[in-house]
């Protein structure tokens, strides 16, 4: 493996991990009052658009990566809606 797949591989693990932190907090606080929705709902939009170019140059580490990040923005507003609605 050549230096800069290295270095995709160990970005895609930084990016995509650094939302685990919000989701983690927000499962121990059960508060989503200060979230911004609309930064996760960009997130989730952003790797769909990207995911669509990446399958088309074929490139592994970006499809990887976004595979990742949509399960994570998914999970994380599903949890986001839950815990703002059982406050109401």
């Amino acid at each position: 493996m050549k230096f800069y797949e290295i270095a995709g591989w160990l970005g895609v693990l930084l990016f995509q991990t650094s939302t685990w932190f919000q989701f983690y907090k927000t499962l121990r606080l059960k508060k989503v009052e200060q979230i911004s929705l609309p930064f996760w709902i960009c997130i989730l939009l952003g790797c769909v658009g990207y995911m669509i170019y990446a399958v088309e140059i074929k490139a592994t580490v970006y499809i990887w990566s976004n595979i990742f990040g949509m399960i994570s923005s998914l999970t994380y507003l599903i949890t986001y809606l839950y815990y703002r609605r059982r406050k109401c």
